[in-house]
């Protein structure tokens, strides 16, 4: 597999998954692959809007499934909800309604299973930078 290739990734992933479909390591790589994916439809100028709008969809609806599933499965592993709440992060960069929300409270799930982790907390105070709370995110960075 060529370094960077994301479709081949995803024909890997599929294999995997279709295999054990109940591995949350799996599921949140997989969630992690769905929004490089996004990341890189949002990034490429010369798509049509209405294949971008459908592609996107599925690409969210990917990444936020497989990431809530791998929590679900395991709900007393934090890095389930760190990368859910990743998700949610980004969908808040552009402009998800109700993202920011989620993803606050899944990082603060996350960290109420694993509350030492400093990683957590600047990701935390990350989020609340991209909303403008500058003053929350000095909080979070002087905890962390």
């Amino acid at each position: 597999m060529a370094v960077g290739n994301i479709d081949e990734a995803n024909i890997y992933f599929i294999k995997t998954l279709n295999a054990d479909s109940k591995n949350p390591l799996y599921l949140r790589t997989f969630s992690s692959l769905k929004l490089q994916e996004l990341n890189r439809l949002l990034s490429t100028e010369s798509v049509e809007k209405e294949e971008t709008s459908a592609k996107m969809e599925a690409l969210i609806d990917a990444a936020v499934t497989s990431a809530q599933e791998a929590s679900r499965l395991n709900p007393l592993d934090y890095q389930n909800f760190q990368v859910l709440a990743g998700v949610y992060e980004f969908l808040a960069s552009i402009n998800i309604n109700q993202a920011y929300e989620s993803a606050k409270v899944t990082y603060e799930k996350a960290l109420s299973l694993n509350p030492n982790n400093p990683e957590l907390l600047l990701n935390m105070a990350r989020l609340e930078i991209g909303q403008n709370n500058f003053e929350e995110a000095r909080t979070l960075l002087e905890k962390a």
